[in-house]
């Protein structure tokens, strides 16, 4: 429907209001420029930073400097050893960049001579990080003018997918943006702190580089540290915050053994085919609820995924209730999950005893409790009598079921706790507001007639035919900005949308103008007409 004129790319930071009346769910405070847009960095990782590895002919002196200010902040952290300082480095992150097609093994060897040079501990600081930065010069200088132009930051992460450390797919030059940011932030603060930067200090920087790194880089984001390389954290690094980072490591290990166990593929496949076949949405088919009640541990993966750092809060407001365990099944799905202090209130009035009920026949219920709501949904059409018919027969899917594969993909991740690029449902639906010609599982939806019937004309001219569906759908099918996107609410409000001659304050609208639905909007019993005198909608501030 209506694509908010907001770029919001940090898709984790959402909270819960444990509020039992509303339980909203809403994306976190993010940082807005002047015009109301959020920005895509974050204060904490300022940008403008050079990348070390970053090395083109005329930064050369620039980068080297870069370094040796880089790996000054690495040394105090582990100052009791006399050499392989900067072995120590990439230990901790478990690259092997030995191993790289631009440096060869003299790229280290070399730094160690330098390195042995240094006296026995207790080390001069100033000493070693002028050896370093020597023994790099010299490794450095043996790469030719070639090799050091195309050593950047895309080269480095190209090495990291060959050595697997890295899922294929990946933004490149958004995960080149990231290091830039993160590694020059880092290496800001422990310049600021001084020589005389103590091991707890430092320790809480790289702590707080190490977390931003393994956040920005998504999907399979701190997958690259196996077993060995977490003993080796263990042992050099078992002590605060470092315990809270391996921790970490070890969850997203047991999370990555959970992976296709059992396979989520059939069924998947099966609740796709019920879609097909019979109109069952996902989140009304019992198959998905039976598959999440396999594995607790693989749920409480799947919950995380979907809801971000604040699933605790979700945990704890359900932990709260009188609600069987066996429902928290129900929170896979967002429009319960953002409804929770709802259902806890629907259980308690109505003396609802949920031990002997299916999940999905608590959800049915509750869906019955809520009720209906109107929603309008337009759509371009060259041939409406055509789609008319179609949407008439097999009701209106999300524009990511036009091919099964995605399709699958999209329940899939509902089930499954690989993660992907859009981990949170936030992320998820941001995208479909950000990039609607990339597929979504999710539709938009209005509840005002003008709207939805406007929207298609911002890719068709007045007069040509739009159709415009009014249908009844559960009210627990509709995903609204007073149960999302607050920090959206805090930066629209002053702004207007206008159709035609109807304005529509967002501050008071903001639930007519645009709500989300998952999957599937049915259409069979719904009123479907054409449009030939809408106009396009826009936005006033």
């Amino acid at each position: 429907m209506i694509t908010l004129p907001v770029s919001i790319n940090n898709t984790k930071n959402f909270i819960f209001n444990n509020n039992k009346n509303t339980s909203i769910l809403s994306p976190g405070s993010l940082p807005v420029t002047a015009h109301g847009h959020q920005t895509s960095v974050s204060p904490a990782y300022p940008v403008n930073y050079y990348l070390p590895f970053n090395f083109k002919a005329q930064q050369e002196n620039e980068d080297i400097k870069a370094f040796e200010n880089f790996l000054e902040g690495f040394y105090e952290q582990n100052k009791n050893s006399n050499v392989n300082k900067i072995e120590t480095y990439f230990l901790i992150l478990d690259i092997p960049l030995t191993e790289s097609k631009f440096i060869n093994n003299s790229f280290i060897n070399m730094i160690r001579d330098e390195l042995k040079s240094c006296p026995p501990a207790p080390i001069d600081e100033k000493a070693l990080t002028k050896a370093v930065a020597s023994g790099f010069n010299k490794a450095f200088s043996l790469l030719s003018d070639n090799e050091k132009v195309k050593f950047t930051p895309e080269s480095f992460v190209e090495h990291m997918k060959e050595q697997k450390i890295l899922p294929e797919k990946i933004a490149l030059k958004q995960h080149c943006n990231e290091l830039r940011q993160l590694l020059g932030a880092f290496r800001k603060e422990v310049l600021m702190n001084g020589s005389d930067i103590d091991e707890q200090k430092h320790m809480l920087l790289f702590h707080r580089f190490m977390e931003g790194f393994s956040k920005n880089l998504k999907g399979n984001n701190i997958a690259y540290f196996d077993e060995a390389a977490l003993e080796r954290m263990k042992s050099r690094l078992a002590k605060e915050p470092f315990v809270s980072f391996v921790k970490k490591s070890e969850r997203i290990q047991a999370q990555q053994k959970l992976n296709n166990f059992p396979s989520s593929e059939k069924c998947a496949q099966d609740i796709y085919s019920d879609m097909r076949e019979k109109n069952i949405a996902p989140f009304d088919n019992p198959r998905l609820y039976e598959f999440l009640s396999m594995n607790d541990e693989k749920l409480d993966f799947i919950l995380e995924k979907i809801y971000g750092h604040e699933k605790e809060n979700l945990d704890e407001l359900f932990d709260s209730t009188a609600i069987d365990k066996k429902h928290k099944v129900l929170l896979a799905d967002p429009c319960v999950g953002a409804r929770l202090g709802e259902l806890e209130r629907f259980v308690d009035e109505n003396k609802i005893d949920t031990k002997e009920m299916a999940p999905v026949e608590l959800r049915r219920k509750f869906s019955d409790y809520l009720g209906t709501e109107t929603v309008y949904r337009g759509l371009y059409a060259k041939n409406p009598d055509e789609l008319i018919q179609k949407l008439k027969e097999d009701g209106n899917y999300a524009s990511v079921f036009k091919e099964k594969d995605k399709a699958i993909e999209a329940i899939r991740y509902y089930l499954d706790v690989a993660k992907t690029d859009e981990d949170t449902v936030f992320g998820r639906i941001m995208k479909k507001i950000s990039k609607p010609s990339q597929g979504s599982e999710f539709l938009s939806v209005s509840s005002v007639y003008d709207i939805a019937a406007s929207v298609p004309r911002l890719v068709c001219k007045k007069g040509f035919p739009v159709v415009v569906i009014k249908a009844e759908v559960p009210k627990l099918s509709l995903i609204k900005q007073e149960n999302m996107f607050r920090s959206m609410q805090m930066n629209q409000r002053h702004r207007v949308l206008v159709v035609g001659d109807r304005k529509f304050p967002y501050d008071t609208n903001m639930n007519r103008i645009e709500t989300f639905v998952p999957f599937y909007l049915p259409t069979d019993r719904a009123e479907i007409v054409t449009d030939t005198q809408s106009v396009a909608p826009f936005w006033i501030d």
